[in-house]
């Protein structure tokens, strides 16, 4: 048996497709509803918003951009390309992530429900988000979910497009819609 003490080429090795990985996607899924305290029946509002946040931390150049959007700091032009990359990239994003949501939530590890125009999601319990948090492979992963946690008022509760919103206010008069 192989041991391997770098953490990034474990997480190298458990994602073959950053894109489209379903591995990358349901760490994060999990990550993301553990962090927020989605458990039993604390939902998080709206599914749509998962693609977003996994395309924020997919680069670190969305890490960055992201920040300074967080921070009420004005874009360039090169903060605006990132922007209509991660735009696009979490549209396309948005069907695996939804696929995901429901392959969890019928083999009991997620819960979904229907409340009005969205889809909410919870944790069926905080066990496998334990078992992901004390592997400290994701530490990363987390401190920057948090940050952004930190500095979207209630994003539990907000759709989607409210989401979208904050991170593409500079550039949404020119998001082709998709």
């Amino acid at each position: 048996m192989i041991t391997i003490n770098n953490i990034e080429l474990v997480k190298k090795r458990l994602m073959f497709s950053i894109a489209e990985d379903s591995y990358f996607l349901t760490y994060n899924i999990i990550i993301i509803l553990g962090l927020l305290g989605c458990f039993n029946n604390k939902y998080l509002k709206d599914l749509n918003k998962i693609a977003l946040l996994v395309t924020i931390i997919e680069k670190h150049e969305n890490i960055e951009v992201t920040r300074r959007i967080l921070g009420n700091k004005d874009v360039n032009y090169s903060d605006k390309e990132v922007l209509f990359d991660m735009y696009y990239n979490s549209k396309l994003r948005s069907r695996s992530v939804t696929s995901i949501i429901f392959s969890l939530n019928k083999q009991g590890i997620v819960n979904v429900r229907k409340s009005g125009k969205t889809i909410d999601i919870s944790l069926t319990n905080s066990e496998i988000y334990i078992k992901f948090v004390d592997e400290n492979l994701f530490k990363d992963d987390v401190k920057v979910y948090k940050e952004i946690f930190m500095n979207v008022n209630k994003i539990k509760g907000i759709i989607s497009d409210t989401f979208n919103d904050m991170i593409f206010k500079g550039i949404k008069e020119d998001i082709w819609v998709i």
